[in-house]
């Protein structure tokens, strides 16, 4: 017998490649929307997906009370200078500190998932020591503006962090970059989609 080819195959196998190539969840995220997600601020609001609310939250909160704890630190420490250099050196000693730290955080974090439940336990320190310092401390208070100032500038310094963090995994661990069904769109965060922001699947 003679069996007959079906000549819909090599059309239908292209529309499923194509498929596969629009499928949000076969796509790698592109730089801007790595940074958008992995960001400690943005990703409040672009992350979806896998990662749970109280995993991006615990990084805001490592991120904003780490920034604040040392760039207090360092602002009531003498320094043998004043004014616009003293703000300066302290900022840019925050962001050399923390800018590693939360590297480090997320890496550790995305490398061995059973660490996550330490990270944040120990972010919850982290924010507890920081509140008492702030509220112990009579000098940390007068050191509010310079760390709401460093908090910013660490916020700023995340996004070129992230451009080599992107880089690397890509080059090194590519399972490592997520994919697109992991970020909202502009419109859904402007629609309010209920994806916006939080899973609490876990």
């Amino acid at each position: 017998r003679t069996r007959r080819r079906s000549t819909g195959t090599p059309l239908l196998r292209m529309q499923t490649d194509k498929t596969v190539l629009n499928d949000p969840s076969k796509q790698k995220v592109n730089l801007f929307e790595y940074i958008a997600v992995s960001h400690s601020l943005l990703g409040l609001c672009f992350a979806k997906g896998k990662a749970p609310v109280h995993e991006r939250l615990s990084f805001f909160a490592f991120v904003t009370s780490a920034t604040m704890l040392v760039s207090m630190l360092f602002a009531t420490y003498p320094l043998p200078f004043e004014g616009f250099l003293a703000h300066l050196w302290v900022i840019i000693v925050t962001v050399s500190v923390v800018t590693p730290s939360s590297f480090a955080y997320k890496c550790i974090g995305g490398c061995l998932p059973s660490m996550k439940c330490l990270l944040e336990v120990f972010t919850l320190f982290l924010v507890s020591g920081t509140v008492y310092y702030a509220l112990t401390e009579p000098r940390a208070l007068g050191a509010a503006q310079i760390s709401a100032l460093a908090l910013m500038a660490e916020w700023v310094a995340e996004a070129p962090s992230l451009v080599f963090k992107y880089f690397f995994c890509a080059t090194i661990c590519p399972c490592c970059i997520p994919k697109k069904e992991a970020v909202n769109s502009m419109s859904d965060i402007v629609g309010g989609a209920p994806a916006c922001h939080i899973d609490m699947d876990r």
